[in-house]
């Protein structure tokens, strides 16, 4: 596994597709408002790794991130939360947020990690994720949409993550 340094929240995705097909599917900036839950799951061998991230798109541009990231890696387990705020915007069907992470948390004790790279990777992993909240700089964060139906949709953002609308604006922020 490895995270690149810059624009940790997602990988740039910039394959874009024909407009006309996706106004067919419904997909607009008003349609994609709500709150999301998006999931990542990969297994190789007695190696995991998982994604769940909260998306927050506002009607108003605003958007609000929280991002669960869990790995279990020769067998020790990585843990950690970060939350992000800032704007969005779709542009033909590339999801583009620009947010602050303004919180990160280990979710593990380092002091448990009985690998040493392990140990090694947490140091640079949540060094980084800190040095990101603190340069208070929007990170840009684009994900391409390749299927969307109003209730589901899938994005590539570096990996592949299912989602599931929980909220529309309409709804006042509950649960559907």
């Amino acid at each position: 596994m490895t995270m690149r340094k810059s624009g940790w929240i997602l990988a740039v995705c910039a394959a874009v597709s024909p407009v006309s097909a996706w106004a067919a599917s419904g997909l607009s900036a008003e349609t994609l408002a709500g709150t999301w839950q998006c999931v990542f799951q990969e297994r190789s061998g007695e190696h995991l790794a998982e994604m769940n991230t909260r998306l927050n798109l506002q009607a108003d541009g605003k958007s609000q991130t929280q991002m669960h990231w869990h790995f279990f890696v020769e067998g020790d387990t990585l843990d950690y939360r970060i939350q992000s705020q800032g704007r969005w915007r779709l542009e033909q069907q590339t999801l583009i947020r620009e947010e602050n992470p303004f919180e990160v948390k280990r979710g593990h004790r380092r002091a448990s990690l009985k690998n040493k790279n392990i140990r090694d990777l947490d140091k640079r992993w949540f060094g980084s994720m800190q040095q990101e909240v603190k340069r208070k700089k929007p990170a840009v964060a684009q994900a391409r949409i390749l299927s969307f139906n109003g209730d589901e949709m899938v994005l590539v953002g570096g990996e592949k993550m299912q989602c599931t609308r929980v909220s529309d604006p309409s709804a006042n922020g509950m649960a559907k």
